[in-house]
């Protein structure tokens, strides 16, 4: 069983800064002071607050960075008109069914793969001009997201889309017969 999600300041939390300068390494956000990213950017940013939320199970926790624009008014100033359905655990077991009912050999089971797509909205990059209001200031350095952030109102439909199409592109190559493909956010099931 899981805990409540817990928010906390990221400012005081050794996760949030060691993920943020890891993925400073890897490219999808710079830091840097506030004129660099003024000069940057062209313009002064509108900064936004980040968020820790930690999911606890057992003895396990994971943690997330949430870049909250509620409070700078970006999420307010956006609109969604799209949801992302996602699929049900009703469709794996039907597509389960149906590929038990082909099968040759009755004593013939099913296997399953599941694959974690890793930093998932990270891989989605901004426009340029989108990037203003992606900046947090952390630790006195000012983080200039370059890619998607959570707490954004549109990094779910962005990975939403890029996943079903890679996941209709991946089912593409296998006759449907032998493979079913479900994509519950960034976990593909086949």
């Amino acid at each position: 069983p899981m805990d409540e999600s817990v928010s906390e300041s990221a400012e005081k939390d050794d996760t949030a800064w060691s993920t943020l300068t890891d993925m400073a390494k890897k490219g999808f956000l710079m830091f840097d002071n506030a004129q660099d990213i003024r000069n940057f950017l062209g313009r002064d940013p509108l900064l936004s607050k980040m968020h820790v939320i930690a999911k606890i199970f057992h003895d396990w926790v994971n943690k997330r960075i949430i870049l909250d624009m509620k409070k700078s008014g970006v999420s307010g100033a956006s609109c969604k008109t799209e949801r992302v359905f996602l699929p049900r655990v009703l469709g794996v077991v039907w597509d389960t069914m149906d590929l038990l009912s082909l099968r040759d050999n009755p004593d013939d089971g099913v296997e399953f793969v599941v694959i974690d797509f890793a930093d998932a909205f990270w891989h989605i990059p901004l426009l340029p001009e989108e990037r203003i209001f992606f900046v947090a200031k952390l630790r006195g350095k000012f983080f200039l997201f370059l890619r998607a952030a959570q707490g954004s109102r549109g990094a779910p439909l962005l990975w939403g889309r890029t996943a079903a199409l890679i996941s209709r592109l991946a089912q593409s190559t296998c006759d449907p017969s032998e493979a079913r493909l479900s994509t519950y956010v960034d976990d593909p099931l086949m």
